[in-house]
Order: structure tokens, then sequence, then C-alpha cells
């Protein structure tokens, strides 16, 4: 059907079926692919900063949901790939709103429109409410053909929704694939963490009414990645389903296609008529995904040319008593999130590599190894996501 590397390739061995959520230690530099997922022949993927349409490539995103070992204390960080679909919906894999091998939703999940450097997301994150999938979906078989989900995004910090941030991809409910170059976008594990890779032309089949065979290059982390088909007609490309997993013995990767009945389920929960009881042949089941009561203090540098020397004082809701630490660089026009707190007061100080003060005020906080300074104090009054800036000396 398309042009691309031609495979022979035997029988389809479902349970040898393996997903692309990928997770790795928050503070490691290198990713871990805990899956065999596939390279097919070459290499074929391309970082997408410079080489694709910046349109296409910000409603993209990056799905990152932290998750904290309750016993040894070390954070993980599970990644998914996801599309804007609607100004507050995404379309991605089912099994990326779960904990792995397990049938327990994951709690804390953001989506990162346009992510091409994890330290600087240009467009802001945004909060995964609630997730939409088939009611025939395991999160322990991960059987494809059922591996699709909707999630509905909550608003930023500045209270806008991502579709008005970026705008939204087209996308196909249809009955069949369509003829025409392929495209996948997404954030495989294998690359740096945080930037955006695509593949374009690999061959697609349509294996079942909801199953797509694909010769795409796929590694963990490119779950729920869009699998795009572009129209002459309409002169754009237009989602028709999402990759999510390979086949440890075959040399095929999966997505699920965006079947016509599908595209209509969508209609109904962008629209607000989704019902579980509805008359759809296919059920779909939908899920609050939860966030705890916490604040997220995010610093930015907003100095395209001078690093930033950040150095703060706030209370550790995990062992409730109050933490100074730093100095942390803060690298030219990067953003990231310091710590968390349940606590509405904390305090900041800020210089640069000359020692000139960009943020001070009037209470004075001892840093361990570093001294005394004059740190300045906010005040914040709920929760999510709470974004201090570093103007440019």
């Amino acid at each position: 059907m398309f042009t691309g590397k031609q495979l022979i390739y035997t029988s389809l061995i479902l349970f040898n079926f393996i997903s692309c959520q990928n997770s790795e230690v928050a503070s490691s530099k290198e990713v871990n692919v805990e899956s065999s997922n596939q390279i097919i022949g070459s290499d074929d993927r391309a970082e997408t900063t410079g080489r694709l349409n910046k349109e296409i490539v910000k409603k993209v995103g990056q799905i990152r949901t932290e998750i904290v070992n309750p016993s040894t204390g070390v954070a993980t960080v599970n990644t998914c790939s996801g599309t804007l679909i609607n100004d507050s919906y995404i379309i991605t894999a089912a099994h990326c709103a779960f904990k792995a091998e397990t049938e327990d939703l994951l709690q804390n999940s953001f989506f990162y429109p346009g992510l091409t450097n994890k330290n600087k997301p240009k467009y802001g994150r945004f909060p995964i409410e609630r997730v939409y999938y088939p009611k025939d979906y395991s999160n322990i078989s991960h059987y494809p053909d059922e591996d699709i989900a909707i999630m509905k995004l909550g608003l930023d910090s500045q209270g806008r929704s991502a579709g008005k941030r970026v705008g939204t991809a087209g996308y196909w409910g249809r009955s069949s694939l369509p003829d025409g170059k392929t495209l996948t976008i997404g954030y495989p594990g294998d690359k740096p963490d945080g930037q955006q890779y695509f593949q374009e032309n690999c061959e697609i089949d349509q294996a079942s009414d909801k199953r797509l065979d694909i010769y795409c290059d796929v590694i963990s982390g490119q779950s729920g990645s869009p699998i795009l088909v572009y129209s002459e007609k309409y002169g754009n490309s237009y989602i028709h389903g999402v990759i999510t997993g390979e086949d440890r013995y075959k040399s095929v990767n999966y997505g699920s296609f965006l079947t016509d009945e599908r595209g209509k389920i969508a209609q109904a929960i962008f629209s607000g008529t989704f019902s579980e009881d509805n008359d759809f042949i296919e059920k779909w089941v939908s899920k609050e995904m939860k966030h705890e009561s916490i604040i997220n203090v995010l610093i930015k540098n907003n100095c395209s040319s001078k690093e930033a020397l950040i150095a703060f004082d706030y209370k550790n809701h995990k062992t409730d008593s109050w933490e100074a630490k730093g100095f942390y660089t803060l690298k030219p026009g990067e953003t990231i999130r310091f710590f968390q707190t349940k606590n509405g007061v904390l305090y900041l100080h800020a210089r640069d590599r000359n020692r000139n003060v960009i943020i001070d005020g009037e209470h004075t906080r001892n840093v361990p190894g570093s001294g005394r300074f004059d740190m300045k104090r906010y005040r914040i009054k709920k929760w999510g996501d709470f974004n201090i800036e570093v103007p440019c000396y």
C-alpha cells in the first residue's frame, strides 16, 4: 500500500506484544529502555526541529508522569506521546494511562505540547484529568486493537487550554486506511529525553478492522504517537491511529486504528454527550486521572544569554520541615521544576554569575554551605503549577 521498507513476515503472535511506554530514573541523564522495541533495518527517524512544519510539530507532545517509590524515594518518569485533536483533548495509546503491567491508573500525569527540550517547555504543560478508552482494553495483555485512548486536559497555570496555545491536528475516523504518504512523530526513549523525532514514508498496512501493522521504527516512549497519512485532496496529513507497540519475534510494530465509530465516539466526548451506556457497538469507559493536592514550583530564566543562580527555602511536605537549598544554575531560557510543596509560602533569591542580585526581598534565610541571603517571599493560593520568572539583569 505504501512505499517504504519491504519485509516478509509470518503470522501474528499477539501474546508476544510489547507496549511502548518508556520509564526512566528521573535524575538520570541516560534513558534505560526496558523492552526490545524495534528498529527495522536502519534507523530512519530524524529530529523534528528544523525539519518539519512547526504547525505539525507543536501539536504533538510528550506525556510525562513522575512516580516516586514510597519505600526507596527513587523517582521514575514514565513517558508516552500524544496529539491534540481538540482544544482540551489528546489522542494516545490506552496503556499510557496505566501503571506498568497493572490495571491501576497513573496519577499526576501532564501533557507537554510541542516539547523539543524538557527543560524549555515552550508551550507549557497541562494536567491530564480524565481518560476515555475501550472497555475491552486490558493493560495486562496490551491487545493492540483496543490500545487507544482520548485524554482530557485541564488548563495550564495561566488558565489557558492547550489548543488555544498551539492549535489542533486533524483526524479522520474511517472504515479503512487510505493511501498516501505516512508520517509518525513522537518521543523515542533511545533519543535525548524530551526531544521529538519523526519518520516519513514507512509502510503501514491495515491488519484488521482495528489494528495496523507498522514497519516504522518504534522504541519505548513512542506509544501514542500519531499515525498520519497525507491527503492530496485536502493538502494536509490526518491522524488515522496511534502507535502501540511491537512483536518481539517479528519485524513489525503495531498501531490501533481510528475507526469510523471511534471518530464518532471522539465527537461525543468533545460535545459532552458521551455515556458509557451509549449505542455504539464498541463500548468505551471513562475514568478520572487524579492529581495530588501539591504545588509544583517551576522557575524560568527569561534571559536568553545569561545564566541565573537560584537559592530557595521551602517547606518539604514529606518531612514537614523547612529546607533551604542553592545555588542552582538555571541556563538561559531554561525552565525547571525545582520542588513540590503543600505550603503556600516560599522564599527565593536569584543572582547572576557576577553576583548581581536579580531577585531578593526583606526576608533573610540561611542557605547551608552558602551563607545568609535576602529572599523574596511568595504566597501561593491554589494547588497546581506555580511559575516564577527570573528577569534578565
